[in-house]
């Protein structure tokens, strides 16, 4: 029986980079700037509201 891991991996090792940028991005610069109050919020929501779901949704197609 061979272990697989819960997560789709290259997905996975980007939706953790796009979260870091996110997280970079909203703690540099400008309080009002378009990068804290624009970009990084994106990224954000892109990492936890879609990436992050994908990569166990994959996972699960992969293991049937």
């Amino acid at each position: 029986m061979s272990k697989r891991p819960l997560f789709h991996t290259p997905l996975f090792i980007l939706s953790l980079l796009v979260a870091v940028a996110g997280y970079i991005l909203l703690g540099t610069g400008e309080v009002d700037g378009i990068y804290s109050l624009t970009l990084a919020p994106v990224l954000l929501v892109i990492a936890y509201a879609v990436l992050f779901p994908l990569t166990v949704l994959l996972q699960r197609e992969e293991k049937k």
